[in-house]
């Protein structure tokens, strides 16, 4: 029951040329524990389907999970809308007019 939000990305030759998964999750446990939001991040072998897409083949090599709390979390969300956001101002500046 912990992923409301799953992606699945990956590289067609990524270790020793195999193809490698990369999966995200992220959850909520849905009650009022002390840290309720939580970060999975799993890394392994992958399966190349159809054009260029990567899908998990077999367990996960390396896996992280970041358990937050609310705060942590929005606070997390609010400082990567701002970077985002400064990314694409300067990317704007920086870029020439003929171009956009």
């Amino acid at each position: 029951r912990l992923a409301k939000y799953i992606e699945y990305k990956g590289s067609p030759k990524g270790r020793n040329g195999k193809p490698l998964s990369r999966v995200l999750k992220v959850g909520d446990r849905g009650d009022q524990a002390k840290r309720p939001i939580v970060i999975q991040v799993q890394n392994g072998p992958g399966e190349l389907v159809g054009e260029g897409a990567i899908k998990p083949a077999g367990n996960p090599d390396a896996e992280v999970t970041i358990f937050l709390t609310r705060w942590e979390a929005r606070k997390m969300g609010m400082a990567l809308r701002d970077y985002i956001r400064a990314w694409q101002a300067a990317k704007f500046v920086l870029t020439p007019p003929e171009t956009i």
